[in-house]
């Protein structure tokens, strides 16, 4: 379950100008931002929002973290497995490094 203040976060993020965004012919918007120093990263894909955790210093993302949309409802293995694949894609193009997925 996301905690209220997390949940507030992802609201004012995804009002936030300044993250990264694309809009893809296949998925529709997608937004990133790098968080805390570059240990967690906000995507956005359309309506729905995350925060998951990734280590900008070694370019790597925990899939694993990619749990629940900011609307509490649960990411399957299969959705996971995607989503991580447009964030590495996507991560290349905000900041010119290859994302390794864990």
């Amino acid at each position: 379950m996301i905690n209220k203040a997390w949940r507030e976060e992802l609201q004012e993020l995804k009002r936030d100008g300044s993250a990264c965004q694309f809009h893809d012919a296949e998925w529709g918007v997608i937004r990133l931002k790098l968080l805390y120093r570059g240990e967690f990263l906000f995507f956005q894909l359309n309506e729905q929002a995350l925060i998951c955790e990734v280590s900008a210093r070694y370019s790597t993302l925990d899939k694993t973290s990619l749990k629940r949309w900011d609307d509490g409802s649960v990411i399957g293995a299969g959705e996971r497995e995607a989503l991580a694949k447009i964030i590495a894609r996507y991560y290349r193009l905000c900041w010119k490094d290859d994302l390794r997925i864990n």
